[in-house]
């Protein structure tokens, strides 16, 4: 049973990618984050944090 690749739907074998496809994906330059999205993802963890500690703080007044 000949199965089709995920990426182009052209009959890739057996596997999810086509050996163009596979080729092709190893052949991208990676992409990090920017300094700017770095900084966003920062003060979005910080945030949670913060979420989440005061809510521990108001539960733990809630059930002395």
């Amino acid at each position: 049973m000949k199965c089709s690749c995920d990426e182009c739907g052209r009959s890739g074998g057996y596997a999810l990618y086509c050996l163009r496809c596979a080729e092709l994906a190893l052949k991208k330059e990676w992409v990090g984050l920017t300094d700017e999205e770095k900084q966003d993802a920062y003060l979005k963890i910080d945030a949670w944090n913060n979420c989440v500690n005061w809510i521990e703080t108001t539960l733990r007044e809630k059930n002395k």
